[in-house]
């Protein structure tokens, strides 16, 4: 069984062919849409299309001089309760000790507000021969829904300021204040 590292969920993946880096662009740890009165969504306050997100999964080997492959497979739990499984995988840890593995998003069911969990399962067989599968991450991602903010009337350049009152003293010393 290999070993996972590290799940990460972001906007996009940038992959340094000369070194083989990787840089993992805007990860997303939850997303806030700003919606209308009428409940229709109007912006998300993070800037994100999402239609295309990464889930990026590093996987290694459990022993480094013995090759392996493994099946891997990706769920979407919802708050309230569902449950969106994403096509299994083959990783293969065979020709490298480590392996990266990104999940492409190309629409996601987020209908609910609420925390929405990844999870990342590897496929086991028991001693027995049976196969099951085996949660090895819980990567949870919040959705919220916030209403439109209200219209300021102000003239946003120039600034409300305060206008001091000036005491009515006629020639008299002000008094001082106290602090």
């Amino acid at each position: 069984m290999a070993d996972h590292i590290w799940t990460v969920f972001c906007r996009r993946v940038l992959i340094d062919q000369p070194s083989n880096s990787l840089s993992l662009m805007d990860v997303i740890e939850g997303i806030k849409i700003t919606q209308s009165s009428d409940g229709s969504p109007v912006q998300s306050s993070t800037d994100i299309n999402l239609t295309g997100m990464d889930l990026v999964t590093l996987w290694t080997r459990s022993n480094t001089s013995t090759p392996e492959e493994i099946q891997t497979k990706v769920i979407l739990q919802s708050p309230d309760g569902k449950k969106h499984p994403q096509p299994e995988q083959t990783i293969d840890l065979k020709t490298r000790p480590r392996n990266r593995h990104i999940l492409r998003m190309t629409g996601l069911p987020f209908t609910v507000e609420g925390r929405y969990y990844w999870t990342v399962q590897q496929k086991q067989v028991t001693k027995s021969g049976q196969e099951k599968w085996k949660s090895v991450a819980r990567v949870p991602f919040d959705w919220v829904m916030v209403n439109e903010p209200e219209i300021v009337q102000d003239d946003p350049i120039k600034p409300k300021t305060r206008k001091k009152a000036k005491a009515k003293t006629k020639g008299k010393a002000r008094p001082k204040r106290k602090a």
